[in-house]
């Protein structure tokens, strides 16, 4: 939470050739950082001095983080392309693993630290798919966890030919829980990547809008689901019982 404290504020009326003049001056200890600011305001025009800024990017320094969170920042940043948002769920020295059990997506198989993780994750993917949505099919139960395993599903598009990708497998998340919360290593494995064209792309688009995001179940994702013959390992995978 941003705080403001210790605040002095001063206000001087003087007399100038165009009238009364205001002039404010504050001075605050702003998120445990100090911040001067001052403001003049002649007639109606108002204008702000900064005067002084020696404070740290409050917003760089990522806070602590429920499992959810951290998940849940993952999903967003992989999802809408935000490479800033990883720093978020992620520790700077991060691991990420792949293993993939089917040939129709490529990544490399493991990644270190964060900026690289970035890179495969969120830079790279987002370059060449676009209508992404990414589901958990179960949720952490508790705020702060060493791990969580939950089974995903995913629909995207690529951007080149707008053929359609659906997906599904596993995710095994080690949470940095003595610290922050953050993610210290990810495990993805990719059981079944669908590959369809680009005519079924507007059914499968609609199917996924539809399952609640980014947290969802095995029966609400199946639902809608379009009786496409190509979608039949996602079929299969969606009637699994939830992990306990």
């Amino acid at each position: 939470m941003l705080g403001i404290s210790g605040s002095l504020i001063a206000i001087v009326f003087r007399s100038g050739a165009r009238g009364i003049e205001l002039a404010v001056y504050c001075e605050a200890w702003f998120s445990g950082a100090y911040l001067v600011v001052s403001c003049g305001v002649v007639g109606t025009a108002v204008t702000w001095h900064l005067v002084a800024q020696p404070w740290r990017e409050f917003l760089s320094e990522p806070q602590s983080i429920t499992a959810a969170e951290a998940i849940s920042s993952y999903i967003e940043a992989k999802d809408r392309n935000l490479p800033q948002l990883m720093k978020r769920a992620f520790v700077q020295d991060c691991e990420l693993q792949m293993q993939l059990l089917t040939d129709a997506i490529s990544f490399p198989s493991s990644a270190h630290g964060l900026e690289s993780v970035t890179d495969v994750l969120v830079r790279n993917f987002g370059a060449q798919y676009e209508n992404v949505r990414t589901f958990c099919l179960s949720r952490p139960e508790s705020n702060r966890l060493p791990r969580f395993q939950c089974d995903w599903l995913v629909g995207m598009s690529n951007k080149s030919d707008g053929d359609v990708r659906v997906g599904c497998g596993e995710y095994t998340w080690d949470f940095d829980a003595a610290g922050d919360g953050r993610v210290k290593r990810l495990l993805i494995k990719i059981e079944f990547m669908c590959v369809l064209p680009a005519s079924y792309q507007a059914s499968v688009l609609q199917w996924l809008s539809a399952i609640p995001y980014p947290w969802s179940s095995y029966g609400e994702a199946r639902t809608g689901l379009p009786s496409i013959d190509a979608l039949t390992p996602i079929s299969q995978f969606l009637r699994r019982e939830a992990r306990s």
